[in-house]
């Protein structure tokens, strides 16, 4: 792969690369914080849960698979509707269990706040994508008809 057309991927998918870094970033973030969802009082199973190694290794795969797949930008195998559908996927679930734990605490933590930006915006640039077929369209039909 050339360097134009590596540059020419995280271009196109720069949106998708970023949201995978700090997916990335999160999942760095549980293993340095240590039982994150582990603050009293009532403790939920399923939060313990999203907190163990297991599932930090399985979030962190789908950040790296999506980097790779922005890069890279291959579509084998519906790679392109199923790499940001895991992303989202696994940015609503900790979203969903950041709210949790606000209603547990009676709060508004940070990460709440951050995490519910970026299932909006990874969801926002997922329903755009179509949106963008068709505009693709339109500029190669206006060079065809020069």
């Amino acid at each position: 792969m050339t360097e134009e057309r590596f540059l020419a991927n995280i271009d196109k998918n720069r949106t998708w690369f970023w949201s995978a870094v700090e997916l990335l970033g999160l999942s760095f973030y549980f293993v340095w914080a240590n039982q994150y969802f582990e603050y009293p009082p009532p403790k939920r199973d399923i939060l313990l849960m999203l907190d163990n190694s297991e599932s930090l290794i399985i979030v962190a795969g789908i950040a790296v698979a999506v980097i790779v797949w922005s890069i890279w930008n291959f579509d084998n195998l519906h790679a392109n509707q199923i790499m940001p559908g895991l992303l989202v996927s696994a940015l609503l679930v900790y979203t969903t269990a950041f709210i949790l734990r606000d209603i547990d605490l009676g709060n508004i933590s940070l990460a709440t706040i951050y995490s519910t930006g970026l299932v909006l915006r990874a969801t926002h640039e997922a329903l755009r994508v179509p949106e963008l077929r068709m505009v693709k369209k339109r500029i190669k039909a206006i060079d065809d008809k020069r």
